[in-house]
């Protein structure tokens, strides 16, 4: 019995800083105005982006736009309609000449230094009022309100990361990773943005539209904006590149990735996560087997005595946090009392356990360490025998979902607090004597982040 990736590289850049995340599934702007105005999204969806009186020049990565006159605007577009929803908008920029001393008003012609303005829904940018500027953002509706970050000393000539996120009921304010500021939106009697479209609906960057005084009178880069994600909730390190596609999936979320691939019969699996976990522990001479395999080389083969597991870290403790578990399963003999992971695996009430009974994976959760007081194997999804199925389970706030080969199977609610654990952490094995039998590929566990909180196609290949 067993006791008790490094990040990937941007083009011409250095490797992704911690908390940044990526152009990934969230992503719904993407522009790094990089001598064009495409926006390389990864949520795939279709922006078209005009520059109107901006011009080109050296940036923070690579090239950069910018403008005392104009503005890049797009036509209407409903992936960026936020509602109820978390976000997090991003950018870079610098200033070419002092800003206008106007206060950032909830109607951009009233005044505004404009990063970003959702025509009759909501805006961003920055407010000056005497010697200070402030990072503001402003929903125009009914009610209406603005809401301004702490005051900024300084605007200069230096590019600058921004950032404001939503989670929830709080907005927080970000300037080089430094927190300037958290508001509650319902304190300014918001509890939705406007979620309105029309033809007449326009997405800016500068100023609200060409005819308005009030610009960035700067340059502006790496321009982002990710819907139902907060990428940051306390003081970060910004990112120290541009921000590329293909990290969904892989990324700070990532706390644990096995990729199981590798020689047939080999006992060496590594972590490929940012987490750098290193090789899992073996129990019982876990291989890995090429006979079966989702995706790569080979797939974890357990035959039913087998495991694996890594000790105890708090990377397996979600406490009151958003998480998500996830993996590709071929089972060779369902039945009942086969654990997929647990999260000490020599407890009978563990914080949390994905177990089966006798035809469906389901879920176990304990508080209280004597007996199973928040779930007690509710459904995940059914089980089959030698075909290859995605699972996943997700915590958004105090809404459980099960997902299999992405569909929703079954949504629970529970506002607990998951208790840290001192055991070891396994997959394959639970309660000391019960294993899994079958094959498993991809298994991942993503801390702080709600991957998927409604249906969606399953991964086509291996994160990276």
């Amino acid at each position: 019995m067993l006791p008790g990736i490094t990040p990937a590289l941007f083009g011409g850049g250095g490797p992704l800083g911690p908390g940044a995340g990526s152009n990934d599934s969230f992503t719904t702007t993407m522009l790094h105005l990089d001598s064009t105005v495409a926006d390389t999204n990864g949520a795939g969806i279709v922006n078209s982006w005009t520059a109107n009186s901006a011009s080109f020049s050296a940036g923070k990565f690579g090239n950069t736009i910018g403008t005392t006159t104009g503005n890049v605007q797009s036509a209407s577009q409903a992936g960026n309609t936020i509602g109820t929803k978390d976000f997090t908008i991003d950018w870079w920029c610098n200033f070419t000449s002092t800003l206008p001393s106007v206060a950032y008003a909830v109607t951009p012609a009233a005044g505004m230094n404009g990063i970003y303005h959702h025509f009759n829904n909501w805006h961003c940018g920055f407010g000056k009022s005497g010697a200070n500027y402030t990072l503001s953002l402003a929903i125009q509706g009914s009610p209406s309100a603005v809401f301004n970050s702490d005051p900024i000393a300084v605007l200069d000539s230096t590019f600058h990361h921004f950032a404001i996120t939503r989670k929830g009921d709080t907005l927080r304010f970000f300037r080089d990773g430094a927190l300037i500021g958290t508001r509650s939106l319902s304190a300014g009697g918001i509890s939705s943005f406007p979620t309105a479209l029309n033809n007449q609906q326009i997405l800016n960057l500068w100023n609200a539209v060409p005819t308005l005084v009030a610009p960035l009178f700067g340059n502006i880069d790496e321009f982002r904006i990710s819907i139902d994600i907060a990428r940051w909730l306390a003081p970060f390190t910004p990112p120290t590149a541009a921000y590329v596609s293909g990290l969904d999936g892989n990324d700070s979320f990532t706390k644990l990735l096995m990729h199981f691939d590798g020689v047939d019969g080999s006992g060496v699996m590594p972590d490929s996560s940012p987490a750098a976990h290193g090789n899992a522990l073996i129990g019982a001479s876990a291989t890995i087997s090429t006979a079966q395999k989702k995706f790569g080389t080979a797939s974890l083969s357990l035959s039913g005595t087998k495991n694996i597991g890594y000790a105890n870290h708090t990377d397996w403790d979600f406490g009151a946090g958003d998480f998500t578990i996830d993996w590709w399963e071929y089972r060779t003999a369902k039945a009942a009392n086969q654990p997929i992971a647990s999260r000490q695996y020599n407890t009978t009430y563990s914080p949390w356990l994905i177990w089966s009974d006798a035809n469906n994976v389901v879920f176990h959760s304990s508080t209280n360490g004597t007996s199973w007081n928040v779930f007690n194997g509710v459904l995940v999804g059914a089980m089959e025998n030698n075909v290859w199925h995605h699972f996943a389970i997700v915590r958004n706030g105090n809404s459980w979902l099960f997902f299999r080969d992405g569909i929703l199977q079954n949504t629970q609610t529970a506002a607990v607090t998951l208790p840290a654990n001192s055991g070891q952490m396994n997959i394959g094995l639970a309660l000391s004597s019960s294993y899994y039998a079958g094959y498993i590929d991809e298994f991942r566990i993503s801390k702080g982040i709600a991957r998927w909180t409604a249906n969606f196609t399953p991964p086509a290949a291996p994160y990276s």
